[in-house]
């Protein structure tokens, strides 16, 4: 299917959505991302029926970070009354209150008749997913960065006809200008508490953070959807906001071993390696961002979904990027 005749209508068929009503709470819909292992639904009007927005795990983020601002520096382990009532501000809120808290998360949406290359402009800005709309107006479906890249990664979009796509399949991400420089990337000590790691995320507007030891080398990273975990505590009884003051790599350890899944979503690539190995990457690991190290794991760069999306596009990079070298700049 070749990308520039290509229509959503050929690529996404209506489905069965999963969405979440105005007033159903935190709580709630963090189970519900964490059964279905998504980051993100439409949220539904009970009176109005109509859609108000999506909520995104990191809007939930940015909740927790509101309501526990400078909470971890004064409060101790044992104050369980203050735990308490956080907790319960935390869960409790109704979603609708909480639609792009994050200001990361704008609701946008294309209809059937929209292009594959339209949506990849889309998502090249930073939105992660779109819902689709059908001739009546209705919710059918949702198309996302991460099955866009799928399809990429597995040739069932044609780019045969987009001669530079073979080239930047060969070529590493820094000599495009890809891929976010060291000095920018936001790095958290493994002993900081989750709850300051997670403030830290959401202060400098990113998705995921990169833990590193006191050498700066590279050991995991936490990002937005290891809040979904919150959606077991119904069952396991071990996650509440007080589980947020232990340090970040214990807070990750224990919602590995919840989920039956002890893996650290670190997937990682040294400097030189190719785009296409970097989407393959993604593809079979199901990541959003590939972290880009030498050979001491020291962090020289990070390679998210959105980034591809530019490099078809060739959106212009941000300063906080590699520059282009002029070898590589086509003629």
């Amino acid at each position: 299917m070749d990308v520039d005749t290509l229509k959503v209508r050929d690529i996404v068929s209506p489905q069965n959505l999963i969405t979440l009503s105005s007033t159903d709470t935190i709580e709630f819909a963090l189970k519900v991302f964490f059964q279905n292992k998504i980051s993100s639904a439409p949220v539904i009007d009970v009176n109005t029926k109509e859609c108000i927005g999506l909520l995104d795990i990191l809007d939930c983020v940015a909740h927790l970070i509101n309501i526990t601002s400078g909470w971890s520096a004064i409060v101790s382990f044992d104050d369980w009354e203050q735990t308490w009532e956080k907790n319960l501000r935390f869960t409790m809120q109704k979603v609708s209150k909480v639609i792009d808290f994050s200001l990361r998360n704008p609701f946008a949406y294309c209809t059937y008749d929209t292009t594959i290359m339209e949506a990849i402009a889309t998502f090249a800005t930073g939105i992660h997913r779109m819902v689709v709309k059908d001739d009546k107006g209705c919710l059918s479906a949702v198309l996302t960065q991460s099955y866009l890249l799928r399809m990429l990664a597995t040739n069932q979009i044609d780019m045969s006809k987009h001669k530079e796509w073979t080239q930047i399949l060969e070529t590493a991400p820094r000599h495009l200008g890809y891929g976010h420089k060291p000095e920018v990337i936001v790095k958290v000590l493994h002993t900081t508490r989750t709850i300051d790691a997670f403030r830290q995320l959401i202060e400098a507007g990113v998705s995921a953070v990169a833990i590193v030891d006191k050498d700066g080398i590279l050991r995991t990273q936490l990002s937005a959807s290891d809040l979904r975990t919150f959606g077991t505590h119904t069952t396991h009884n071990i996650f509440n906001i007080r589980t947020l003051l232990k340090p970040v790599t214990e807070f990750l350890e224990i919602c590995r071993q919840a989920v039956g899944n002890p893996k650290s979503y670190l997937v990682w690539a040294l400097q030189e390696a190719p785009v296409e190995q970097i989407l393959k990457k993604m593809n079979d690991n199901r990541v959003h961002r590939v972290w880009i190290v030498d050979h001491s794991f020291n962090i020289y760069g990070v390679v998210s979904m959105t980034d591809i999306m530019q490099m078809i596009i060739n959106k212009p990079k941000p300063d906080d990027f590699f520059p282009v070298p002029d070898s590589v700049v086509s003629k």
